[in-house]
């Protein structure tokens, strides 16, 4: 089983300089806008980072399901958006993955790996979706809009 480390350590204000699995020399600030608006420009908070995880996740699992499908993948990009709810704690009800890909890429393979990412491999997914319901969408893009 995976064993993952989080560190923050706190600059100031509400920024946290952060290192992950031992990567400190990567850039990943938290910060909050929450006790001064401008501080919240320097860096992520940690529900906006939330997303990005099941963003990253879901995506490394479609992105090697179609190369293994051997689909012509030439443009890929996830969005997430998320609504939370406007109780304390402000958990995400609502979360909504928009996959767009090129329109090389078959329909029916797309779905495949979305459906292998969401019901099996993406354990950011496993976990939001027990406090959130997560609709999946999928575009295929044609050339002018990539």
């Amino acid at each position: 089983m995976a064993s993952h480390q989080s560190k923050l350590i706190w600059r100031g204000g509400m920024t946290f300089d952060t290192i992950v699995d031992g990567k400190q020399n990567l850039p990943f600030i938290f910060s909050s806008g929450f006790e001064d608006p401008a501080e919240g420009e320097k860096g992520y908070t940690p529900m906006g980072v939330l997303l990005a995880s099941l963003a990253g996740c879901t995506a490394m699992d479609v992105v090697s399901i179609l190369k293994k499908k051997r689909q012509n993948l030439t443009h890929f990009e996830v969005e997430v958006e998320g609504e939370q709810q406007n109780e304390h704690p402000h958990v995400y009800r609502e979360i909504t993955v928009t996959y767009r890909v090129n329109s090389e890429v078959e329909s029916d393979a797309l779905q495949r790996a979305i459906d292998l990412s969401v019901n099996k491999y993406c354990s950011v997914n496993a976990m939001l979706k027990e406090v959130a319901t997560i609709t999946y969408r999928h575009e295929q893009l044609v050339p002018d809009s990539q």
